[in-house]
């Protein structure tokens, strides 16, 4: 492929403080759950959940969206994905690509680093206990398409959303021997695919030890002069030094996740454009119903800048003046996002959740003291 080969490795210093990482650790305890209906399926959905937490493996891997095929190859190690690499669009080499599709090509593949979804090695992916999903879906099995993927037969669950306003359906290829999703559809309200990915090859790997995202976040983070704390949310919005907001309105099947705060001696020197996440102290939180994920991230607006300017205006429920700004995070994962600067506050909230239902959050934000 020469000088066109393109990957994302590990991420830069900065990349370490910005929507990757300030994201990713709030996807690391549930609590709460409802008792599943049918025991061979939360079986299986079990083991899906701890598999994924130790997948290792190198792996070629097809994205389908809007009709058109991604291939890529993958370096996976327990559940984080290190490396991607383009291979081909519609069976077409990276070399024989026009410009403007190669440059789409290389952009998706350099978020990697950075955007929520592709930092994991599956858009698919099991929020903590598995039981929480019968809160939000109905499971079942469909033995009518069960598929081999990557010489594992696998066997298809069919998740359908109890509130289908605002989240959409899955379909997942389980292998019931290692546990792994090695396939998903999302699909939409009408029953039309929106996106897939499938395995083509695999080559598991069983690394003999390594430390746990959360362990090896909190050492990126330390060696930036930095340090998270968790605790329950009633304490962080306690702890923290400015006045936190947090939404009245909390979606249906959707209960806390993780709460932390983050803090650095200094703030980190941004990247040109990343100004709007730069700051010394953040209040992290996350929601989930099982598989769409909720992140609330504040942090005093003093340390925004420019990015309080602009945007457009929208009254809250209390009657306030708030500037809501569309979030620019750019790939093409299913995330919607949007920030929220009240008085010195901004809050970003960012969710796997329709745009509507993520303005009926924006909308009952509140001071919580």
């Amino acid at each position: 492929m020469g000088s066109r080969a393109l990957s994302a490795r590990a991420p830069s210093t900065l990349r370490a403080v910005g929507l990757r990482a300030i994201l990713a650790m709030a996807m690391l305890a549930i609590v709460g759950c409802e008792d599943p209906t049918d025991p061979e399926i939360a079986a299986l959905l079990s083991k899906a959940e701890a598999a994924q937490q130790e997948f290792s493996a190198d792996a070629i891997r097809e994205f389908t969206r809007d009709g058109s095929v991604l291939r890529e190859r993958i370096s996976v190690r327990w559940g984080e994905l290190l490396e991607r690499e383009a291979l081909s669009v519609d069976g077409k080499s990276l070399d024989e690509l026009p410009a403007d599709v190669y440059r789409q090509v290389e952009l998706w593949t350099e978020l990697a680093g950075t955007a929520l979804e592709r930092y994991q090695y599956a858009e698919f992916r099991i929020q903590g206990d598995p039981r929480r999903l019968w809160q939000s879906y109905e499971i079942e099995r469909e033995p009518g398409r069960d598929v081999e993927i990557a010489g594992h037969y696998c066997l298809a669950l069919h998740l359908v959303p109890k509130h289908p306003s605002s989240r959409l359906a899955f379909r997942a290829w389980v292998d019931p021997r290692s546990g792994l999703v090695l396939g998903y559809e999302r699909v939409s309200w009408t029953g039309e695919t929106i996106e897939s990915m499938r395995f083509i090859e695999l080559e598991l790997q069983t690394p003999s030890s390594g430390p746990g995202r959360r362990e090896k976040q909190d050492d990126e983070l330390s060696s930036l002069g930095g340090n998270v704390e968790y605790m329950p949310l009633n304490e962080a919005l306690e702890a923290v030094r400015f006045r936190p907001m947090m939404p009245r309105y909390r979606p249906d099947g959707f209960s806390d996740h993780l709460t932390a705060i983050l803090r650095f001696d200094r703030p980190p020197v941004p990247r040109s454009g990343s100004e709007w996440i730069v700051g010394d102290e953040y209040l992290l939180h996350s929601m989930t119903d099982g598989l769409n994920r909720l992140f609330l991230i504040s942090l005093p607006a003093d340390s925004l800048g420019s990015a309080k300017d602009g945007g457009s205006h929208l009254g809250g429920s209390a009657g306030n003046r708030v500037v809501v700004s569309r979030f620019p995070i750019t790939d093409d994962s299913s995330l919607s996002a949007f920030m929220v600067v009240d008085e010195n506050v901004a809050t970003f909230v960012i969710g796997t959740l329709s745009e509507p239902e993520l303005i009926t959050i924006i909308e009952s934000l509140a001071f919580v003291r």
